[in-house]
């Protein structure tokens, strides 16, 4: 039986793709940058100035944000063509 590492995946889609990446860490603070590497243990940022080591177990969440923009901007889906959304009509 094959064990899914969701961690490791999720980490390999940032570092594969170059996307900006925004760390959230248990103290507050958030670090964004580019995944340069991780292991086990921690994950190497690259920001505009600098590489940071940051432990895993001081992050509270990770986000890798569409289009390599910041991740404070909103992401929407390239083409919504032939995308349907269902509405409530009164008369249904």
């Amino acid at each position: 039986m094959s064990v899914i590492n969701i961690q490791e995946s999720f980490l390999n889609i940032a570092l594969a793709s170059g996307k900006h990446t925004t760390v959230h860490l248990l103290n507050g603070a958030k670090i964004s940058g580019h995944v340069r590497s991780f292991d086990k243990y921690s994950i190497v940022l690259e920001t505009i100035s600098q590489e940071q080591l940051i432990f895993k177990h001081s992050v509270s969440a990770v986000l890798i944000c569409c289009k390599n923009k910041q991740c404070s901007e909103l992401c929407r889906p390239e083409s919504t063509a032939g995308i349907r959304t269902k509405t409530a009509n009164a008369g249904d």
